[in-house]
């Protein structure tokens, strides 16, 4: 086996991989679910969405506790709300949450996900908004539904939000 000192490298050299490695590493993590959507933090409707999702979600969440009486392993939260700030409700949402128990997940954590029917996932909570310009030109329509999410039982407080584009297979229209 033979070993290589390094002296035949050059600085453009060690700059190309660094560069090559630090590109891979920043398509990965953007892939992962670790964000919550590569372009959500860039788009500040998106984040003004995210924002008024998380507070009907911790409402939601403390009154199922308080209905529910605070000392359960699992609820359900139902998100349906009347009015949701300036969007348009396309399906009100299900989801079970149960206290964290698998390993890797935290005890004092309750994990959110889909409610399911007899033979499918329930319909997750997904709202729509459409942006539109100063001359009255529409923007984009954008579609946003929660999936899951992660909140600390004592708090009420949120760990993660998986709050993203709607997907086609989820069965709502919007």
């Amino acid at each position: 086996m033979m070993y290589s000192s390094g002296r035949g490298v050059t600085p453009i050299g060690i700059l190309f991989s660094l560069v090559l490695v630090g590109a891979v590493a920043y398509i990965l993590l953007m892939k992962s679910s670790i964000f919550l959507t590569p372009n959500v933090l860039s788009d500040n409707n998106i984040v003004q969405m995210y924002t008024q999702t998380k507070i009907l979600i911790k409402d939601a969440f403390l009154n199922s506790l308080e209905d529910q009486r605070a000392t359960v392993d699992s609820i359900t939260i139902t998100l349906n709300p009347d009015t949701f700030g300036n969007y348009t409700v396309c399906s009100s949402g299900k989801y079970t949450c149960r206290l964290g128990e698998k390993e890797g997940e935290n005890v004092n954590y309750f994990y959110c996900t889909q409610a399911k029917s007899l033979f499918s996932l329930e319909k997750p909570f997904c709202f729509k908004t459409t942006e539109i310009s100063e001359t009255g030109e529409i923007k984009k329509i954008l579609k946003y539904c929660v999936y899951s999410f992660v909140l600390d039982k004592n708090t009420g407080e949120f760990i993660s939000l998986e709050l993203e584009p709607l997907k086609e297979d989820t069965g709502v229209t919007c």
